[in-house]
């Protein structure tokens, strides 16, 4: 298939040549990649030809897992989350992850959709496979992949600690990240690094030390004439000082960033407009605690009409129950209830979004120690294979591993018994989406316990060849012992787990195909979760080519041709 092109593609000299280029070529892969190059020249001005161009590309470079065709796949990722496609967008950037892991020389490109991936996942609040793929990203980068995405990393790794109340954690990561940034002179990121770690503080009840981070952000945002960033400093400061009931002290800096944004043209209208809106409601409130309440009015309804715009109810609430309290002392007690129920319709809707957050921020908790915890896992196994100084070393580690593992399933199964009781509610539809997952969590650790085991086996034998005389035996009985551990599977743990899900499969099953015998019913459901012939084999440890004649013969048995499918037939069990 050869593209065609249209003449409002004309114009730029680079496309113009490219186009030519392209034209005149022959060979599969030089005509790829100057459509990826033309793709790539054309993103910023027409990101919609951009795209049809790079799948082009894509198309005639289908079946090669090299380089042109991992950064094809990233480039597609980079127009669809120009485009706002979040789900082609994460799709595209896993093809080229997964071909950049497998190259050399692609590092950087690695590291760049390491990145863009894990902000994907922080937009969508998936905090663990964000964690995971930070640092994945923070271990390139460390190694002078591209060492000027470091801070930002740390910086990132920092929201995600501070999303889920980890405080201190996102301190440190913040902390780290200024350091970095100093060392750049990365003037502008040193002065918003600095004003987030003094809203930290003010978290931990640290005023004094919130107070001089703020100035600091203040004078560094003055130096390089940043006047956005002076207002929001200002207004930092302002609510500090509120905080503290300083109040005479926070108008000053309430005045100040208003007078900064109104010489900036924020008007009332528009996502700016929420910034000057807070700082009228904040204004409003400190000239109201001074006893001005005329004055802390006329801020108040600014404030609030600004803040309605944009739907802010957050900045309604805060406004309306200040203005039924003006309304209250000019004895206006008609206004007066009309914004109190105002500000009581806005503070439940909060309240129910702020326990919907703290529940969210829980579960997220849960899977980021998770996910943390197999970070360990991971980093610890590298390091213990590494190493490899004894025998006992090797020991230890698979010990400390499976141990790890197992807690990581208690606390997976205790989260699932809170999770019951917050879901009680949810449709029965959620709770199976639930107990699948569980289900396939579970089998997944079996076949990942079992990888390890064999590999660990395998390493060995490997060092029972060079070990001394007197160590030959142990380590046999080590492998045995390994092996003996490998092929444990409880199966009443399983079929219970799988009933939970399928509750009536078993029974379907039987009533259609009533002469299966046990070990072909239990074949049957681990094709019902989709597993494969290789899978199926690692969990039961069984050779590979055994469950291949096992399929033939079930399917011989349950009279299936060579064109169905037996996983389709078993989900409609």
């Amino acid at each position: 298939m050869l593209i065609a092109f249209s003449t409002s593609l004309m114009g730029s000299t680079k496309s113009d040549s490219l186009i030519s280029l392209v034209k005149q070529t022959h060979e599969l892969n030089q005509k790829a990649n100057l459509l990826y190059e033309l793709s790539v020249s054309l993103f910023a001005e027409n990101p919609d030809t951009s795209l049809i161009i790079a799948y082009e590309a894509l198309d005639l470079s289908k079946g090669m897992q090299n380089a042109l065709s991992a950064k094809i796949h990233k480039l597609i990722g980079d127009i669809s989350v120009n485009a706002d496609s979040v789900q082609r967008a994460v799709s595209e950037y896993k093809y080229a992850k997964d071909i950049f892991e497998k190259l050399d020389g692609e590092k950087k490109s690695l590291l760049e959709t390491y990145v863009s991936l894990g902000n994907i996942y922080i937009q969508r609040d998936n905090l663990p496979e964000a964690l995971d793929i930070y640092n994945k990203a923070v271990m390139l980068s460390r190694q002078g992949v591209d060492t000027v995405l470091l801070p930002r990393l740390y910086n990132n790794l920092g929201i995600i600690n501070l999303y889920i109340n980890n405080t201190e954690k996102a301190l440190e990561l913040y902390s780290k990240a200024l350091d970095l940034f100093k060392k750049r002179k990365d003037t502008i990121n040193i002065a918003g690094t600095t004003t987030n770690i003094g809203s930290i503080y003010v978290e931990l009840g640290n005023y004094e030390i919130a107070r001089s981070y703020y100035n600091d952000g203040l004078e560094i945002f003055k130096s390089i004439n940043l006047m956005e960033g002076e207002a929001h400093a200002l207004l930092k400061l302002g609510m500090l000082e509120s905080k503290i009931t300083n109040y005479a002290r926070a108008l000053e800096h309430f005045d100040e960033s208003i007078n900064i944004q109104k010489s900036l043209g924020i008007t009332y209208s528009g996502i700016k407009s929420i910034f000057l809106a807070e700082t009228l409601i904040y204004k409003g409130i400190a000239q109201f605690k001074l006893g001005h309440p005329e004055k802390a009015y006329i801020n108040l309804k600014h404030g609030y009409n600004i803040a309605s715009e944009s739907g802010d109810i957050g900045l309604l609430a805060q406004a309306s129950e200040y203005i039924s309290k003006c309304f209250k002392l000019k004895s206006d007690y008609k206004q007066a209830l009309e914004y109190h129920e105002v500000y009581k319709k806005f503070s439940d809707s909060i309240n129910n979004q702020s326990s919907i957050r703290k529940l969210t921020q829980l579960e997220m908790k849960l899977q980021y120690e998770g996910k943390l915890h197999d970070n360990q896992m991971e980093n610890q196994a590298q390091l213990r294979i590494e190493q490899k100084n004894t025998l006992y070393s090797i020991l230890a580690a698979s010990v400390f591993l499976l141990g790890m593992a197992l807690f990581i399933v208690l606390l997976k199964l205790e989260k699932n018994k809170k999770n019951k009781a917050r879901l009680a509610q949810q449709n029965l539809e959620e709770k199976l989406e639930h107990t699948n997952k569980e289900l396939t969590t579970y089998v997944m650790y079996l076949l990942r316990k079992n990888e390890f085991i064999i590999s660990i086996s395998e390493k060995l034998k490997q060092a029972k060849l060079e070990a001394k005389a007197e160590n030959k035996q142990r380590i046999t009985d080590l492998i045995k012992e390994l092996e003996e551990n490998s092929k444990m599977f409880s199966w009443e743990e399983f079929e219970l787990r799988f009933q939970q899900v399928y509750t009536s499969f078993y029974k379907n099953l039987n009533e259609k195909y009533p002469k299966l015998s046990q070990n072909e019913i239990r074949l049957c459901a681990f094709a019902k979760l989709n597993m494969t012939t290789k899978e199926i084999a690692a969990i039961t440890y069984q050779s590979v080519n055994s469950i291949s004649v096992a399929r033939y013969r079930l399917r011989k048995k349950m009279g299936l041709s060579s064109d169905e499918n037996l996983y389709s037939l078993l989900s409609e069990l």
